[in-house]
């Protein structure tokens, strides 16, 4: 008995998946989910070459979209930003500039720890909401309490950006005090010499190694983890 056209049609679909897709074929990552993961968590206690680091792979990559978050100055005292007065002129930059445009902008904070904290989540959610962009945030545990960040723009920024274009730094001189998640999320993560014993083991738990490594490191050396592995090194070679 010949088969009817509908039962033909029923089993050449049972060939292939609900989306299309051939049956026991897999979904690969495409457009903006085939962006990699680019958190870069830098620590260190001062002087450890922290925020020279960061300022080298700002000459490297040229990014022509950058916001620092500017705790002390030293991006745009060394001409990698233009300083704005406020967080409303800072949002007037970017605004501007459209999806695509060029701005280098750098916001010092000011005012009470809660003014601090209202103004970095603001310019994290703008950082978001802007796209293609590097957000350099210094000093990342001015903005945190108990080890933990309330800023509902930074946790978007470093669990979802990669799918938005942002390339993240964060910097701290006290890893024990910054937001796990931040932590938790990191491409790269990089350390230098630690003065504080819970810092140093709670890096040490990262790079698998002892926490007086972190504690007695020279001057300018460093320890740094990616899902590639764990090398070591110093910026004065």
């Amino acid at each position: 008995m010949p088969v009817s056209s509908t039962r033909k049609k029923s089993a050449s679909q049972t060939s292939r998946s609900k989306g299309g897709a051939p049956a026991g074929s897999r979904a690969k990552p495409t457009g903006k989910r085939a962006r990699k993961l680019d958190v870069n968590v830098v620590m260190g206690a001062s002087g450890s070459g922290k925020t020279t680091y960061v300022m080298n792979e700002i000459d490297r990559l040229k990014p022509s979209r950058l916001i620092v978050w500017d705790a002390k100055g030293e991006f745009a005292d060394e001409g990698y930003a233009q300083t704005v007065g406020s967080v409303a002129e800072l949002v007037r930059v970017v605004v501007a500039a459209g999806p695509s445009g060029a701005f280098k902008v750098a916001y010092r904070p000011k005012g009470t720890p809660a003014q601090v904290r209202r103004a970095f989540d603001l310019i994290a959610t703008l950082a978001f909401e802007a796209k293609n962009l590097t957000f350099v945030a210094e000093e990342l545990s001015e903005v945190c309490q108990g080890g933990q960040s309330d800023s509902a723009g930074w946790r978007k920024c470093i669990t979802q950006g990669r799918t938005e274009g942002l390339t993240i730094y964060a910097l701290s001189q006290r890893p024990a005090l910054i937001d796990k998640n931040t932590l938790g999320n990191a491409s790269l993560t990089r350390c230098g010499l630690l003065d504080w014993l819970p810092d140093a083991k709670l890096m040490a738990q990262k790079f698998r190694c002892k926490p007086e490594e972190l504690l007695d490191m020279p001057e300018l050396a460093f320890i740094q983890h990616t899902r590639g592995g764990i090398t070591r090194g110093s910026m004065l070679s």
